[in-house]
């Protein structure tokens, strides 16, 4: 669609055992610039002469989580491991890779999911030390941000109070943005604004990309989140449903307007009440600012990115190269 990057193309492909499809799977074709700027290639270890001109990212670029397989619930994924590298193999063959110039990356593995290390590793794929996800767990019984800051003890919660003081104290309210169209422009602004601070980012998304992404959900699949100083819109933060899970998309703000105001964690408390208000009583903070995330409550769980490597000085870093979208924030 012409709302998505215009670098990156999407393959899917189906799994079957017999007539029964058990498993899918997506892919993410990205081409890296003919002539990468330190930005684009920051997270190379720095002797590397070989930049990869290809990426086939199993999962999504842009945020965090084991998007890339989706499994039959009947279905144990362990057994599935062959058949997805034959996909991915398939996919550089008609792509045309070059095994010494190109990269094929598994993103974020959960620790608790099956992972065949030994098919993985017979494809000539190596696993990346990464940091870990940070999750927030929630009992089925809250309904309430009220909920969550009466099961805080007495030191966490006053610093939930804190950040809300000073919010007020700068004339800065909470509301939830229901249309983004009005604000699009705004919200990609604020993005960028944090983005441009994180280079290890490869790709970024075009402007009409969270109107577009939010008009194909229904309203129980997205909420948005905006400080404001009056009618000016100086932060916000989106979050999307996945069945029980509420991922934290992207957030943005204006780091001149908010200066001294405690933002993140503003946005990061907004994130639970939006999460309860969905019905997710779990919300995948992402894999960056872990001390920020701890603070208010989430605990780290250990994900693994498996890559294909390509050139001779191998990618070092390349956990870093797919932080995902979130954990800076949106377009």
């Amino acid at each position: 669609r012409v709302e998505g990057p215009r670098a990156m193309r999407t393959r899917y492909g189906l799994i079957y055992e017999g007539r029964q499809a058990v498993a899918i799977v997506v892919a993410h074709l990205l081409a890296m610039p003919a002539s990468p700027s330190p930005a684009d290639t920051a997270w190379l270890a720095p002797q590397s002469k070989v930049y990869p001109q290809q990426f086939l990212i199993c999962g999504d670029f842009f945020v965090g989580g084991f998007h890339g397989v989706a499994v039959h619930p009947d279905y144990p994924l362990g057994t599935l491991w062959p058949a997805i590298t034959e996909f991915l193999e398939r996919i550089q063959r008609q792509e045309a890779f070059v095994p010494e110039r190109d990269c094929v990356l598994i993103k974020d593995i959960p620790s608790t999911l099956a992972c065949d290390t030994q098919v993985l590793r017979a494809c000539k794929f190596r696993q990346l030390e990464s940091a870990p996800a940070m999750l927030l767990t929630m009992p089925k019984r809250w309904t309430s941000y009220e909920d969550y800051l009466d099961h805080l003890n007495i030191p966490h919660r006053m610093g939930a109070y804190r950040v809300a003081r000073d919010l007020g104290r700068a004339s800065v309210e909470t509301r939830r943005i229901v249309y983004l169209g009005p604000w699009i422009q705004r919200i990609h602004t604020l993005f960028l604004a944090v983005q441009r601070k994180d280079e290890s980012k490869l790709a970024s998304l075009p402007t009409a990309f969270p109107a577009a992404l939010t008009h194909q959900l229904d309203e129980d699949s997205f909420r948005c989140t905006g400080l404001f100083l009056g009618e000016e819109l100086v932060a916000f933060v989106l979050s999307l449903r996945d069945r029980d899970t509420a991922v934290c998309y992207g957030l943005g703000w204006d780091r001149r307007r908010c200066a001294g105001i405690p933002v993140l964690p503003a946005l990061l408390y907004a994130v639970i009440d939006d999460a309860l208000s969905m019905g997710c009583h779990r919300i995948d903070y992402g894999r960056t600012a872990l001390k920020a995330k701890a603070q208010i409550g989430a605990h780290p769980q250990a994900t693994a990115t498996w890559v294909q490597q390509v050139g001779p000085d191998g990618l070092q870093r390349m956990d870093v190269a797919v932080a995902p979208l979130s954990h800076s924030p949106l377009p």
